[in-house]
């Protein structure tokens, strides 16, 4: 396989397996040994610059995206909306004129009732009777995570470590 075309990941596992076949030979390099450390100096940098161009290129595209989603939902939005905006003046306009069906040359538009709605007015007091009461728990995890920073032992909690990467530019 052409240095181009492999991984960081499987250049890193063969730099590995180079340490471990220099230690099994007691440090004794023989030419194809020296000849692969060679090129991994080349090829590892070149990797890692291509993997961190990729991963710049990913947090861009991400970040248009996510601004195209935004415009996108607001784009939505106005268009529910002034959808709603024809439907109220329609209906206004045709109830005013009593004219419950409009007729154009391919479409109708009629106007129709609405299952009924619940309205309630604002301060008002219902019934119990029409109350339905809630308790809500959630869980304080800045608390847990305060108590086990301190020490403290919580059943089914711990505080763990991960790894992580993190790209920069060489100075």
């Amino acid at each position: 396989m052409s240095e181009e075309k492999k991984s960081l990941v499987t250049l890193l596992f063969e730099e590995k397996t180079l340490i471990e076949m220099l230690i099994d030979s007691g440090g004794e390099m023989d030419h194809e040994i020296e000849e692969r450390i060679n090129q991994l100096e080349v090829d590892v940098p070149r990797k890692i610059d291509g993997t961190c161009y990729m991963v710049d290129q990913l947090r861009a595209t991400e970040t248009k995206l996510k601004e195209q989603r935004d415009r996108y939902s607001k784009a939505v939005a106005s268009c529910a909306n002034a959808v709603e905006a024809f439907k109220r003046r329609l209906l206004f306009v045709m109830e005013t004129s009593d004219k419950p069906e409009l007729l154009g040359e391919e479409r109708t538009i009629k106007t129709a009732k609405t299952p009924p709605a619940l309205v309630i007015d604002e301060n008002v007091e219902l019934p119990e009777e029409y109350l339905k009461k809630e308790v809500v728990t959630t869980i304080d995890k800045a608390a847990i995570k305060e108590a086990l920073k301190r020490g403290a032992t919580i059943p089914g909690t711990r505080l763990e470590v991960k790894g992580t990467v993190r790209f920069g530019i060489r100075k």
